[in-house]
């Protein structure tokens, strides 16, 4: 695994992160692709580029659901395969429509606090 997902209930705009809280999950997912290679154009439609369609198929840990009244911050630390440099910012949705398709959170509007963090290289394992 290369990233880390940070996900607590939301109680209110005070609310700093704590690694302690209860109610804190911490997943570890693949390092996804790009925004921007996530989806290709093919006769006139958008679609799921084939890296899309491998990282939707990833491993996924055990995890808690959110209801649909939680108000969520996410936290992502980008751990990439190598060093290179990126736009921390394509790499967020892609990680969000993964684990609301996994049924983490029913929808990504739930999330109030999102913070985005450049982590060291985690070289990729078994590949």
């Amino acid at each position: 695994m290369s990233r880390v997902v940070n996900i607590e209930r939301f109680e209110s705009a005070q609310q700093k992160f704590d690694p302690n809280h209860p109610k804190l999950q911490i997943l570890e997912v693949e390092f996804p692709p790009s925004l921007n290679s996530m989806y290709r154009q093919y006769r006139g439609r958008t679609i799921l580029s084939k890296r899309g369609r491998e990282f939707k198929k990833c491993v996924f840990p055990p995890f808690n659901q959110y209801g649909d009244e939680d108000r969520l911050q996410v936290h992502l630390v980008l751990h990439p395969p190598r060093k290179f440099q990126f736009d921390c910012d394509n790499y967020a949705k892609p990680t969000l429509d993964l684990l609301e398709s996994r049924g983490v959170f029913k929808n990504d509007n739930q999330i109030d606090f999102l913070t985005i963090r450049r982590g060291e290289v985690y070289p990729k394992r078994g590949r």
